[in-house]
């Protein structure tokens, strides 16, 4: 999950060779901060991530229209060296609350 704005650059560490063929590679974007973000599942399905941007934008339109501000969270794979960078899924999330504001979240 990204975290930080998304013009933060993505930070990485050298990759260890674990076995031959087994590398391990470390990322990191920002800085984690103490905050909830509500989850949105979709009602029927119960899906909380979404393969298309157009699916998770349906989702966060019917919060809007239900009072709340959503958004959509795009999620990715960094690039490796064995694979491309590529987007994985979708995510409908509200609000930003205060680490000791759980109730709230709730």
């Amino acid at each position: 999950m990204p975290l930080g704005p998304a013009d933060v650059p993505t930070q990485t560490r050298p990759a260890d060779l674990l076995a031959p063929g087994v590398t391990y590679r470390k990322y990191w974007q920002g800085e984690a901060s103490d905050a909830w973000s509500v989850w949105v599942r979709h009602p029927q399905t119960g899906t909380e991530t979404f393969g298309s941007w157009a699916d998770a934008d349906r989702l966060a339109k019917d919060v809007d229209a239900a009072g709340f501000t959503a958004r959509v969270d795009v999620f990715t794979v960094p690039e490796s060296v064995d694979t491309d960078s590529r987007v994985v899924g979708y995510g409908v999330r509200v609000g930003r609350f205060a680490a000791d504001r759980r109730e709230d979240a709730v």
